[in-house]
């Protein structure tokens, strides 16, 4: 991928493929620098391709897998220096137009990014 290359700590783990480190849930546990993760509480995308658009699955079915999914997602946070967790159905933020309009209890992730980096 355009010469790009993964930490070491965590190729050393997968030394015959070191691709798996481009995966957040690999990588993170290697890390030992602080991280603040942004990430939608619900990934539209990922219900997507779990199937959830089928119309096989009625509502209630629906709202139980989403809140599922939210849990474990929120599950594998625990050891995360600082998050910034909007409960929007969404798959990207970064790049929108208005993402720095985008807050979890008047807070926006420009101030959340600026309290995290003066701790």
């Amino acid at each position: 991928l355009w010469n790009s290359r993964v930490p070491e700590s965590c190729a050393k783990h997968y030394p015959l493929e070191p691709w798996r480190c481009y995966f957040g849930y690999r990588l993170y546990p290697t890390l030992t620098t602080p991280l603040f993760v942004v990430q939608f509480q619900y990934d539209e995308f990922q219900l997507y391709m779990d199937g959830m658009a089928n119309q096989a699955f009625n509502e209630m079915e629906r709202i139980r897998y989403v809140r599922s999914l939210s849990k474990q997602m929120i599950s594998t946070l625990t050891n995360v220096s600082a998050v910034f967790i909007p409960s929007c159905m969404a798959h990207i933020l970064l790049t929108k137009l208005d993402w720095h309009k985008v807050s979890i209890q008047g807070i926006t992730l420009p101030e959340a990014i600026n309290c995290w980096e003066q701790t």
